[in-house]
């Protein structure tokens, strides 16, 4: 990650890269900015309250500032990111704004005690996608399915989940 203005904005690598469909391109790399109040308004905003999709749409679309090739970060862009890239840009996101580390309280379920820790965000282990990586999942069913027309199928293919989907 390197730093830009100061600590008020990082860029930072999507682990798989939101891909252009009308030019085919990935795109690896996006800016964000801290949250400010306006941000913080959101995550109060009635209207996005009974839907956590669309609440991240609204808040990543905010505060992202670039992502590298494209003229303008909407909330369509935002919306038709993986779900992966989503939830590492929320990671990111909060580290920016509030710092790396994370006070967590564990409670034992047995002797009801309270451990109380702290987790430091950037030791969690992301990995990424290859560069070109495929944007689904091919899988080869062994008794395959058979559709209401009665042809059979031995292959499906899945796409990643997007934000589309979370909405």
């Amino acid at each position: 990650m390197s730093d830009n203005h100061a600590g008020w904005q990082q860029s930072v690598p999507l682990p798989v890269g939101y891909l252009d469909e009308q030019t085919g391109t990935i795109h690896r790399q996006a800016t964000l900015r801290k949250m400010t109040g306006k941000e913080e308004a959101l995550l109060t905003e009635p209207r996005l309250r009974g839907n956590g999709g669309k609440l991240i749409t609204e808040l990543l679309a905010s505060c992202i500032t670039a992502v590298d090739g494209l003229e303008k970060v909407t909330p369509e862009v935002v919306r038709r990111l993986t779900s992966a890239d989503r939830n590492y840009l929320l990671l990111e996101l909060r580290r920016l704004t509030f710092g790396d580390e994370l006070e967590a309280h564990y409670r034992c379920p047995r002797c009801q005690g309270v451990t109380q820790t702290g987790e430091e965000l950037s030791s969690l282990e992301i990995r990424g996608s290859e560069d070109g990586a495929a944007q689904e999942i091919r899988v080869t069913l062994q008794d395959g399915y058979r559709d209401p027309d009665g042809r059979w199928h031995r292959e499906f293919a899945f796409r990643l989940p997007t934000g589309e989907d979370e909405e």
